[in-house]
């Protein structure tokens, strides 16, 4: 399909962490979409309706199909004709690379939603704005709409989610992890593998961008405590393909201290967050098999049944190692809200 020829209709809020991943990744690629900002009448009637959950980012194609979920959207983006790949090319590093995009898609939501929600200031920002550019259509005091918002967020992407105030804190300096995390990472180069955007950056810059830097509490945070971050979420909103020209697309590999923690953090958060809330237990889904012993979660010291996900590659540094990782069913996901 010839995207440029036939642009795409992108529905698309504002707001959403997931919003600003594909919209990132389709202006680093110069592709160009219709954007629709999605309100509620056009949640409903077109994407609720075409797809069957009123869920945005959500992309209709001009042959009638319709794309969702983010990182399925940046997979069939990469397999079409013209596209520039940010999969780094060696197998070993494709896989980690996808690891840590599903991580910064699936755990970082949990920091990035209590940076949002909880402190009174962005809850009150946030909600004030959905109850403006989302909610409109409803016939209520915006302020009303936007306490009631708030509130039912709270319950459901917060407490409906595991989180109580015995992990409150824990999940909020998951931020200031992070943060420290990609510092060191960007003190060696412009983007997270090298000189121009992969797939970790635009995993990363999910939750870093509509949640984090442009949300009030957490972006006075990332503007005192890490300017370098706070640079990169803008250089990878400027960055375009062509205007990189002939840059490598991944001069450092996926190894090292900052990489580990993201693979050790997914094995942690599982294990903390399934002892804490028993009805949403993880369920393993083995990918491959390695023969090493499995270990203690760092979060709770509890031991996980874990599936081995062994590496190795003989063109990169990567020497065999045991990735403990489980993974959600795809049932366990909450399915209200409309701003993933």
């Amino acid at each position: 399909m010839d995207l440029r020829a036939t642009p795409p209709t992108v529905y698309v809020m504002d707001i959403s962490y997931f919003s600003g991943k594909v919209e990132a990744y389709l202006r680093y690629q110069e592709v160009p979409y219709r954007r629709v900002e999605a309100s509620l009448a056009p949640l409903i009637l077109e994407v609720g309706r075409a797809t069957g959950v009123m869920q945005v980012p959500a992309i209709r194609l001009a042959d009638g199909r319709w794309l969702r979920e983010s990182s399925a959207m940046l997979r069939w983006f990469e397999e079409q004709h013209g596209m520039v790949p940010v999969v780094p090319r060696d197998p070993a590093q494709a896989f980690l690379a996808r690891l840590i995009e599903d991580y910064c898609d699936e755990w970082l939501w949990r920091p990035a939603m209590w940076w949002r929600w909880m402190p009174d200031e962005s809850s009150r920002h946030v909600g004030e704005r959905i109850a403006r550019e989302v909610l409109h259509e409803l016939p209520l005091p915006t302020r009303a709409v936007a306490r009631a918002f708030a509130a039912r967020q709270r319950q459901a992407w917060l407490g409906g989610d595991g989180m109580h105030r015995g992990v409150s804190d824990a999940v909020r300096d998951m931020y200031f992890e992070e943060l420290r995390t990609l510092t060191g990472l960007l003190e060696e180069r412009p983007f997270l593998l090298g000189g121009r955007p992969s797939l970790v950056d635009f995993g990363y810059f999910g939750p870093m961008f509509r949640h984090f830097y442009c949300d009030p509490d957490s972006g006075r945070v990332m503007r005192r405590e890490a300017p370098l971050v706070h640079a990169w979420v803008e250089r990878v909103w400027a960055a375009r393909a062509s205007a990189l020209g002939d840059v490598p697309h991944a001069s450092a590999p996926i190894e090292g201290a900052a990489f580990d923690r993201c693979c050790a953090a997914s094995v942690s958060a599982t294990c903390c967050i399934s002892a804490a809330t028993p009805r949403r237990a993880a369920r393993e889904r083995p990918l491959s098999t390695c023969p090493s012993t499995s270990a203690r979660c760092a979060g709770c010291a509890r031991t996980p049944s874990v599936a081995r996900v062994a590496t190795s590659c003989a063109r990169t540094s990567w020497r065999c190692r045991s990735l403990r990782v489980i993974t959600w069913s795809a049932s366990w996901r909450p399915t209200a809200g409309w701003a993933r």
